[in-house]
């Protein structure tokens, strides 16, 4: 029984099974994630490491070389890169595609316990699954006119973020920026000196009298006691009650040799918004939530949290990032264009089939079919597209930009830039900022990044919203240029790179940050910086690149302290305990804490600001001897000036310095090459030093010999198929292809818009194929037929081709009208459709020529140049 007959005589069941299974696909759709960035496992995981001012060589011996040889350790590891600076090591090790994630993230947190009791214990060592996850859906800043920049980073920590976390389908709240309470302990050197103790005494003297402790349980009158043994301390009274030491029999307390004040921690970051000191806010999502319901969540709270007073009326709460109104801008951009392609399909069905009930029902059956897609497939709901693919001489890109409604400005001053002298720099920039006309609010941190980055003092980013696209003259790209030009103008010693925040994180996870990457390997770091340097100067003469910068930073000037071990042992002292009282008194030393509620507040030890920030009360700060004399410290030590050494990036456990560039008008695939022939030209390297090109090209060219090898193995699959169906080869090679040529179109209307080939665009050219073999194989079905009565070939091919040339006009007519407004790129978020777009229409436009000239074309000469049997033949024999 053919299908048409079995649905007229079960009309009702096939009806009310349509009904059912498309009120399921709208119940699916309504729980599906909708995200702008697919929650793939990516095989990279990333190790953040924390060691305070340690100095970068010292970083490079003792945490990162252990930690990268830990990394290697772990099977699947495909390559491990590191980047250490003064006090920090970021790593990352991308594992091979395919490999258990779960298990290398398990068994690289094996490896590192194994090692962690070698490592300094001060070291703070974190291990993050790099995800788009790891990313932030959310950023936003809260401001106060009447409340302190401590005030609202409690308010921050206690409150809303542990609010913001229960939310479902947030997965962790992040908090920058503010100011964190503390009790400081300033020390007098010279009534340390009179009194004969030092500064650590004091330090142990509070950590040894701040306790609180169990130490006995009884039981009586049927209940049990626990014992506590306490001398807690709760305020600046008490601590300066402390007893330090007894002197006979009368005891030295901390207010007979110290100050004790309620203060702030000295600040290492600064974050604003909108011109105003601000706590911010960064909201990551749980693998698998949606972005726009985890929005609403978020909204929701906030609105909870208001009407319970928890926040204050002054404390404004403002976003500067929110990922779900650009996906809804994105979905409504989307929707639009659908509706009105398939308005202009109906249309052209309409003028084919000459009958309105028809088209009603063929456009009728298109939102059933879309529902029930939903409940048969259930699969997430994703507004992306990823990795570039070449295919010259088209201009190629990695993906396609798209106007996201804002970017990022990150910033580099000069090493050894302090945090106040960076910060004035930055309300510079934002003064600029908020002169833009196109601007609608910002966040800025300066000594901390957004990411799987160690940040020193010298940098940081802007995080920038725009006004929608309807409120604003200029494009995300040209506002974007202008500010950054106008910051380089304005500030000619501070390095920019703007960006837009989706190809970022996308760049941030892929482990590439930039489209163009020239990696500079060899074991000197002069002459690794010689090279960079000149390649440098060569990349930036390339037409279209920008921001054309190498990664050599040194870190700021040292004051090197060398010990005497002869002066200090006559002291009665090691070189041990003269770097402990240096590093309490200048950095200070907490040790112990009181509790304040939910809030533990620290008590550090340290000399006052004046013996501690400049370069002279250092070299006089008087050391205490083992008998109770005090020194200065250039008495026992040689103290001299020099330059900070430089940042060490290192992959695969060698030394290398990247050079990377933006792009600006000009496509990846071009850039690139032009960039290889010039090094090839002008660049001669020293023995024993190589090149590597990476960015986000070679992403790219990974991206495309994976997805073309798929490619490869698909049509030779779907060649199998056909030589099976029709029993022989000519039929398949026929309309393989004329699969293959429809691909002209693909090129021709990518080269006539000069838009880029890329995954958007490929996809498009993957659907082109498929479409002219679909409407090849229903043509080689009609001339079989034909076949089959007795025609003739040559009679059976026009005859196929009379049957199939209405539908085949119909059905490219009507496609390339619903694809136009796609094309056109209009509306947010549109830009990431119109490659895929573009190719599909060229490819459309061309595909009857190749369907229904070139198949029947093919088909003729081969048969003929075979001199077999016929189809109709063999069947008969």
């Amino acid at each position: 029984m053919s299908r048409s007959r079995f649905s007229f005589r079960n009309a009702h069941g096939v009806l009310l099974t349509a009904l059912f299974l498309s009120l399921l696909g709208a119940v699916t759709y309504r729980r599906m994630s909708a995200s702008i960035i697919p929650d793939f496992p990516f095989p990279r995981i990333a190790i953040i490491v924390e060691a305070g001012d340690m100095a970068i060589q010292d970083v490079v011996l003792r945490l990162t070389r252990p930690l990268e040889s830990a990394a290697n350790s772990v099977p699947g590891a495909s390559r491990v890169v590191s980047k250490t600076s003064r006090g920090a090591s970021e790593i990352s090790i991308d594992f091979e595609w395919g490999s258990d994630l779960f298990e290398a993230y398990t068994r690289l947190n094996a490896a590192l316990a194994q090692i962690r009791s070698s490592l300094p214990p001060e070291a703070d060592i974190g291990v993050e699954w790099v995800n788009p996850s790891s990313f932030p859906v959310l950023g936003s800043s809260l401001t106060s006119s009447k409340h302190s920049p401590r005030d609202l980073r409690e308010l921050a920590m206690l409150t809303v973020a542990p609010f913001l976390s229960r939310q479902k389908g947030v997965y962790r709240v992040l908090v920058q920026g503010g100011e964190t309470r503390e009790y400081q302990v300033l020390a007098d050197p010279a009534a340390l000196g009179a009194a004969g103790v030092s500064v650590e005494q004091v330090s142990a003297a509070l950590a040894g009298t701040n306790l609180l402790q169990s130490v006995g349980r009884f039981s009586q009158h049927y209940q049990s006691y626990l014992v506590l043994g306490t001398a807690q301390l709760d305020n600046a009274p008490q601590i300066l009650d402390v007893v330090v030491a007894m002197r006979g029999k009368t005891p030295l307390r901390v207010r007979d040799i110290a100050q004790v004040r309620e203060a702030d921690q000295e600040v290492q970051e600064v974050c604003t918004a909108n011109g105003h000191e601000a706590v911010l806010l960064s909201v990551l999502k749980q693998q698998g939530a949606s972005t726009a319901n985890v929005s609403r969540e978020i909204l929701a709270g906030l609105k909870d949290l208001r009407r319970s007073k928890a926040l204050p009326d002054d404390v404004t709460f403002r976003a500067f990032y929110d990922e779900a109104e650009l996906l809804g801008d994105s979905m409504t951009s989307l929707r639009d264009a659908i509706l009105l392609g398939a308005l202009l399909g109906m249309v052209v069905l309409w003028f084919f089939l000459g009958s309105l009930r028809s088209t009603l029902i063929v456009v009728l059956c298109l939102p059933l079919t879309v529902l029930i897609s939903f409940a048969v497939l259930g699969f997430a709901l994703l507004v992306a597209v990823w990795s570039g693919l070449a295919f010259r001489p088209l201009p190629t890109g990695s993906m396609p930009e798209m106007d996201e409604g804002g970017f990022v400005l990150d910033y580099l001053a000069p090493p050894g830039t302090t945090l106040e002298d960076a910060d004035r720099l930055c309300r510079v920039m934002e003064a600029d900022l908020q002169k833009t006309p196109e601007v609608e609010s910002y966040a800025r941190r300066t000594g901390v990044e957004l990411g799987f980055f160690a940040t020193d003092q010298n940098a940081g980013d802007v995080s920038v919203k725009l006004k929608p696209l309807a409120h604003r003259r200029r494009s995300m790209r040209e506002v974007m240029d202008d500010v950054r030009h106008r910051c380089e103008s304005k500030m000619p010693s501070v390095v920019f790179e703007a960006v837009v925040p989706l190809a970022d994180c996308v760049a941030d996870i892929a482990g590439e940050p930039s489209p163009l990457e020239v990696k500079v390997f060899g074991d000197d770091p002069e002459v690794l910086a010689n090279l960079s340097e000149k390649i440098t100067t060569l990349v930036a003469k390339v037409r279209g690149t920008t921001e054309s910068i190498h990664d050599v930073t040194r870190s700021g000037p040292e004051l090197n302290v060398r010990l005497n071990p002869e002066r200090t042992a006559r002291l009665g002292l090691t070189p041990e305990q003269v770097i402990d009282t240096l590093q309490t008194a200048l950095f200070g030393k907490a040790e112990t804490v009181v509790r304040s509620g939910e809030r533990l507040i620290e008590i550090r030890v340290l000399y006052p600001k004046a013996l501690r920030r400049t370069r002279d009360p250092i070299r006089t700060l008087p050391i205490l001897s083992a008998t109770g004399q005090q020194v200065p410290l250039e008495s026992i030590a040689d103290i001299t000036e020099g330059p900070g050494y430089f940042e060490v990036t290192r992959e695969n456990q060698q030394p290398m310095i990247p050079v990377t560039a933006q792009l600006e008008g000009r496509d990846l695939g071009s850039a690139n090459a032009e960039v290889r022939q010039r090094i090839e030209r002008e660049i001669k390297l020293p023995p024993g030093y190589t090149l590597q090109y990476g960015g986000l090209f070679h992403t790219q060219q990974e991206s495309f010999r994976s997805l073309l090898t798929v490619l490869m193995l698909g049509m030779a699959l779907v060649f199998i198929v056909l030589v099976c169906q029709y029993h022989g080869f000519a039929e398949a090679v026929a309309l393989i292809l004329s699969g293959l040529f429809s691909m002209a179109g693909v090129v021709l209307a990518l080269w006539l818009t000069n838009v880029a080939f890329n995954a958007s665009s490929f996809t498009g050219a993957i659907m082109i194929f498929g479409m002219v073999l679909a409407n090849g194989i229903l043509l080689m079905d009609a001339v079989h037929d034909g076949l089959r009565e007795g025609l003739p070939l040559d009679e059976a091919l026009v005859h196929g081709g009379r049957l199939r040339l209405r539908p085949v006009l119909m059905t490219s007519v009507i496609a390339v009208l619903t694809l136009l407004p796609l094309a056109f790129g209009l509306g947010a978020g549109a830009q990431m459709q119109q490659p895929l777009a573009v190719a599909s229409i060229g490819g459309l436009t061309c595909s009857p020529l190749f369907t229904l000239v070139l198949a029947p074309t093919l088909l003729h000469v081969m048969r003929r140049r075979q001199r077999l049997p016929l189809p109709a033949q063999a069947e008969g024999n």
